[in-house]
C-alpha cells in the first residue's frame, strides 16, 4: 500500500505537467475538395428476365432459353465471358387477383427471375446493345455509364484535393498571421467514396412479342470523380 501511494505522487506531476503543453498545440482543420471529368468509355448493363409458367420446370425451360439467347446475342457484338456475369436467381408464385377457391387464393402461376450483368467496352455500340436487348422479350433492362480509368483518376483527384486543402489552410493562417506547422491526421471524406461518381441510370421495359426498340441518337456526355479530403495541421 505504501510503495503504490509513492508511484501515485510520483506520476501525478509529470502527468499535470504534460497535459498544459497538449492543450496548448493550435491547429487548423480545412477540408480540401477536388473534381476530375470525364467521358464514360464502358456501359454496365443489368438485365433481368422473367418467364411464367403453371408448371414450374417449363418455367424454368422458358428461362433457360431466354438467357442462351441474350448470352449469344451479346457474344455476337463481341462481349467476352469475362464480362458477362449470371446472378440473382428467383422463384415466386402469383395468384389470380380477387379470386379464391374454397377460402384459398387461386393459383395463377410461377414466375421465375434471373439477373444477368455485361461489361460493355466502348460506347459506339450502345444503340446496337439496346436495340438487341430488348427485341422480343419478357425483360428489364437498365444501365449506368462508367470508366475503365476510375481508379487511376480518383487517385489523381484525391493529390488534387490534398493540395487544395493545403492551400486553403496556408490562405487561412496567413489572414491571422500564422504559420502552417506539421500535419496532424489527414482522413477521405466518407461522402465522397458514396458519391464520388456520378450515374447515369435508364431503365427500359418491354414485354410480349413486340418489334424491336428503334435506334436514337446517344449522348454519353461526362461523368464526374469527385473527392474530399479532411487534413488537420498545426499553427506555428
Amino acid at each position: 500500500m505504501k510503495s503504490f501511494l509513492v508511484s501515485s505522487l510520483v506520476l501525478c506531476p509529470a502527468v499535470a505537467l504534460a497535459t498544459p503543453n497538449h492543450s496548448q498545440v493550435r491547429t487548423i482543420q480545412v477540408v480540401g475538395k477536388a473534381v476530375t471529368k470525364v467521358v464514360p468509355d464502358t456501359v454496365l448493363w443489368s438485365v433481368s428476365l422473367n418467364a411464367a409458367h403453371k408448371d414450374l420446370s417449363k418455367a424454368k425451360a422458358d428461362s433457360d432459353r431466354q438467357m442462351k439467347e441474350v448470352l449469344s446475342t451479346v457474344r455476337a457484338l463481341g462481349v467476352k465471358g469475362e464480362d458477362l456475369q449470371t446472378g440473382h436467381l428467383s422463384v415466386r408464385k402469383e395468384y389470380e387477383r380477387g379470386k379464391y377457391q374454397q377460402g384459398s387464393r387461386v393459383f395463377k402461376h410461377y414466375v421465375l427471375t434471373r439477373e444477368l450483368k455485361i461489361k460493355q467496352r466502348g460506347t459506339e455500340k450502345f444503340d446496337a446493345f439496346l436495340t438487341a436487348l430488348v427485341r422480343n422479350r419478357d425483360m428489364n433492362v437498365s444501365y449506368r455509364l462508367s470508366s475503365s480509368h476510375v481508379l487511376e483518376l480518383r487517385a489523381k483527384t484525391r493529390i488534387q484535393a490534398v493540395l487544395n486543402a493545403k492551400t486553403k489552410a496556408i490562405a487561412m493562417a496567413k489572414a491571422l498571421g500564422a504559420q502552417l506547422g506539421d500535419v496532424l491526421q489527414i482522413a477521405e471524406q466518407p461522402s465522397a467514396l458514396r458519391h464520388g461518381v456520378t450515374r447515369f441510370t435508364n431503365s427500359v421495359g418491354f414485354h410480349g412479342e413486340g418489334g424491336g426498340a428503334s435506334t436514337s441518337t446517344f449522348a454519353p456526355g461526362s461523368m464526374e470523380v469527385s473527392v474530399s479530403v479532411g487534413v488537420e495541421f498545426a499553427l506555428r
